[in-house]
């Protein structure tokens, strides 16, 4: 900036088109409003006029490194997971100074970032996480150790976030100038190879399993449970701010959650008296379990999930390795990233419809599968691929990773909004509802049991040849795609014969 041409335009640190996006939520009705784009940061020179004493003279920290981060589709789980914390854990895993990182987020218009964010990135730092609102702010000024200067001091009321027992500075206490900061408004330059994202997964599971715990082994460990519980019974009350849970305290509800319904699963099933655990010693028949993933939409539903779950069920396979495998089977609708972990650690098979859920498979143990269902017509769009590519391109992904695109074009139903009448696109198809015939489902299951869990056997045997994902045809057909360019290939006509029409799949719906 040159200080001799007074009024140009001040230097701008501008986010790049995709990480401006920003979806502003209506008070009362939720209403999306995408006018509101995360804002550019103004960068000036020191002034003489600064407006508190530790800008005037300040004092440097050399022991926090802020992260001011341009997100990219903040509410969404799977791409901030993947397109954001998978891209900078897959940096500061090999940087020296990671431990001094603070993360930063921008919001449009100073909104608070979704909890969700706070939940992914907090792992991987110590330091708190702000966003660039709270970060920025103004803070009453204290005399600097040593006398060399001012630097900030804390409000004597916290924010609910900031009562988080968190750090916010390698120091300790807030810090408002620094040696270094970085600003990425256009991401980070990495290649996809290097997004570690089943690692990252593991790193959080790791952390809030731990923190789950050490709540156990406290004397409020017993009650931890039912702490979620508590506080939405008293939010529907109508008491003021119930505090809280803890995400410990939420996970641990949550591993509740799945232990029940495993256990419901089993009882439910015939002539079928508990069994051991997943252990392969002996001859006694292994469980299985498979997680059928709902979504809280309306959209993008598995019309007939309770008779594939009943068909589940009863399922029986004798591996190739000769171990006799048995079945137990349930329905879960993870609504965050705790509820995700427990739900993902509880299968050994996940069964989700394409989207954000499918960020779930990454928080899963390794050797486990996801068998990922995609609508009729989203075969159309480049984005139809996207998740058995990116965990294919990390190369310590350890989740075998299987998809049934429908063909049948009377295996769906509209979503909301073609129902409502608009043009069906391929990101309008993305959105319709499926019914999977058991006979197309029980082959993904049995080719997903018979890997085994060996991802090295999958990347040189499967992927290139194509086996890891079918078409699926009228009656339940099953043809494995093949060999080919993934991105450009498209349902065969052999396999979509029938009337493509919206009305086929009112049809379909009528018909279950």
């Amino acid at each position: 900036m040159n200080s001799s041409s007074p009024g140009t335009a001040p230097y701008e640190i501008a986010p790049t088109p995709d990480y401006r996006k920003y979806i502003f939520l209506h008070r009362g009705s939720n209403a999306r409003d995408y006018r509101y784009g995360n804002p550019p940061i103004r960068v000036r020179p020191a002034s003489s006029q600064e407006g508190t004493a530790y800008l005037a003279q300040p004092a440097f920290s050399s022991c926090t490194v802020p992260i001011i981060w341009y997100p990219m589709w903040l509410a969404n789980l799977a791409h901030f997971f993947r397109d954001n914390a998978a891209k900078l854990y897959g940096v500061l895993r090999h940087t020296p100074w990671a431990e001094h990182a603070k993360f930063v987020l921008v919001t449009a218009e100073g909104h608070a970032a979704p909890g969700m964010n706070y939940d992914v990135l907090q792992p991987l730092t110590r330091q708190r996480v702000e966003t660039w609102a709270d970060f920025s702010a103004r803070l009453p000024s204290q005399q600097a150790p040593g006398g060399s200067g001012y630097q900030p001091a804390a409000w004597a009321v916290p924010s609910a976030i900031a009562d988080s027992g968190l750090p916010l500075s390698f120091e300790g206490g807030p810090q408002r100038c620094f040696r270094s900061l970085f600003v990425c408004h256009d991401g980070v330059n990495i290649s996809s190879h290097g997004w570690p994202l089943h690692l990252m997964g593991q790193r959080l599971v790791e952390h809030y399993s731990g923190q789950v715990a050490e709540l156990e082994e406290s004397a409020a460990g017993g009650a931890a449970r039912q702490t979620a519980a508590a506080a939405a019974a008293a939010a529907a009350a109508g008491q003021a701010e119930p505090q809280a849970p803890s995400p410990a305290a939420r996970l641990a509800a949550a591993q509740a959650a799945m232990q029940a319904a495993e256990a419901a699963a089993l009882a439910a099933t015939p002539d079928s008296p508990p069994l051991p655990g997943n252990s392969s010693s002996g001859s006694a028949e292994v469980l299985l379990r498979v997680v059928f993933h709902r979504r809280s939409s309306p959209d993008r539903q598995l019309v007939n999930a309770t008779e594939l779950i009943q068909a589940c069920n009863g399922w029986r396979h004798t591996a190739p390795d000769g171990r006799r495998l048995r079945a137990v089977c349930w329905e879960a609708e993870p609504t965050d990233l705790l509820s995700g972990i427990a739900a993902a650690q509880a299968a050994d098979v996940f069964v989700g419809v394409h989207g954000a859920n499918m960020g779930n498979g990454w928080l899963m143990r390794p050797g486990s599968s996801m068998i990922e269902l995609q609508p009729y017509g989203f075969d159309e769009g480049p984005a139809h691929l996207q998740y058995p590519l990116f965990n294919f391109e990390d190369a310590e992904s350890q989740v075998l990773w299987w998809v049934i695109s429908i063909c049948d074009p009377a295996a769906w139903t509209p979503g909301k909004a073609e129902a409502a009448g608009q043009a069906a696109t391929w990101r309008l198809a993305k959105n319709r509802n499926l019914i999977v015939s058991w006979r197309a489902l029980e082959v993904a299951l049995r080719t997903a049991v018979d890997a085994g869990g060996d991802m090295a056997a999958y990347r040189q045997q499967r992927w290139k040849q194509g086996k890891w994902w079918w078409w699926l045809g009228p009656g339940g057909t099953m043809q494995l795609a093949g060999k080919g360019r993934f991105t450009q290939m498209r349902c065969p006509p052999s396999m979509t014969g029938g009337d493509a029409s919206p009305a086929a799949g009112a049809a379909a719906e009528a018909a279950h």
